[in-house]
């Protein structure tokens, strides 16, 4: 036990020496530090960013300023509940298990990497009363994040564009953090995991706490289907499956303290958006109906080619 923990504190002390000697060009091959995928061009998106920058689906089927998956209390192995919450009260939910799993409370200070449009960011804030900076690649999210703070003066929230594959400096100017958040924002640069681990290191604090509920593909090639109707759809490169995953966090220095699977909370919700989708009429960017897409989404989950976790480290 005790080399293993000087083997961490080596490992930890490695990434901040390599990152405090080198600096753009030298740390990523041109074109990746600022985490933009540009997998696959569909019409005028070409990466990541662009798809979130255009989506107009995701206030009306997800719900307002929400961009994350939901937890399902009710499939919990030992809830007594039967109530089944809709996908924006299951995101809510989502948002309120991290809060406990990380036990942030009203003296907390939050680094949410990749805060979509602010939304949980607002959540935490609101139920314990945390302080909470939020950052994110696209810039309409983070000007929405920026509404939503000067709409509550009495929160402590703050919003700021950038990539958690090179943070930037006013991400730095801003800690030390407490907790470190991520809902399902990594997925999208899952070819460069290794170096987001590196960034959630660098910038946290001996005592921080690192709560991630990440998307997940396979430990194996996946289905076509999953590559076209999942990999297109979102701009994935690539997907790292749980094993592959959990072992890129701890050689970044990572302890894994807690780890969930959540593909069932995962599969309940594209359920319910295919519902909402087919009745809404929405289609995706290449001109498939949305619906088509979330139920072949649902049927990759099932195959296993992709799948949803909740884990909890500390340094």
């Amino acid at each position: 036990r005790v080399a293993r923990k000087m083997q961490q504190k080596f490992r930890r002390a490695l990434v901040v020496l390599v990152f405090a000697g080198v600096t753009g060009d030298e740390t990523c091959r041109a074109g990746e530090c600022d985490g933009i995928v540009s997998a696959t061009t569909i019409g005028e998106e070409k990466s990541q960013k662009d798809y979130y920058e255009k989506a107009s689906h995701y206030d009306t089927i997800w719900g307002m300023d929400n961009l994350h998956l939901g937890f399902y209390p009710h499939l919990g192995v030992s809830s007594t509940t039967t109530v089944r919450l809709t996908h924006q009260q299951a995101a809510t939910a989502l948002t309120e298990r991290m809060v406990a799993l990380a036990g942030i409370k009203h003296t907390s200070k939050i680094l949410d990497l990749g805060a979509g449009k602010g939304r949980a960011c607002y959540e935490m804030a609101v139920l314990t009363g945390a302080s909470c900076v939020g950052m994110d690649l696209a810039s309409k999210n983070v000007a929405r994040g920026n509404e939503i703070a000067a709409a509550n003066p009495g929160l402590a929230l703050k919003f700021v564009e950038g990539s958690f594959t090179d943070l930037p400096q006013a991400i730095f100017d801003e800690g030390p953090y407490d907790v470190i958040f991520a809902q399902v924002s990594f997925c999208h640069v899952h070819k460069l995991l290794d170096k987001i681990f590196a960034q959630v290191v660098r910038v946290a604090s001996p005592t921080s706490v690192v709560v991630v509920n990440d998307y997940l593909g396979s430990d194996w090639e996946p289905d076509p289907e999953t590559k076209e109707h999942v990999y297109k759809r979102l701009h994935f490169e690539v997907l790292s499956g749980p094993r592959k995953w959990r072992e890129t966090a701890a050689e970044a220095g990572l302890v894994l303290l807690h780890y969930e699977t959540l593909d069932d909370h995962m599969r309940t919700a594209y359920v319910d958006m295919a519902h909402q989708a087919r009745q809404l009429g929405f289609n995706s960017t290449d001109g498939t109906p949305l619906y088509v897409n979330y139920e072949e989404t649902v049927q990759a989950i099932t195959r296993r080619d992709i799948g949803m976790n909740l884990a909890l480290f500390s340094l």
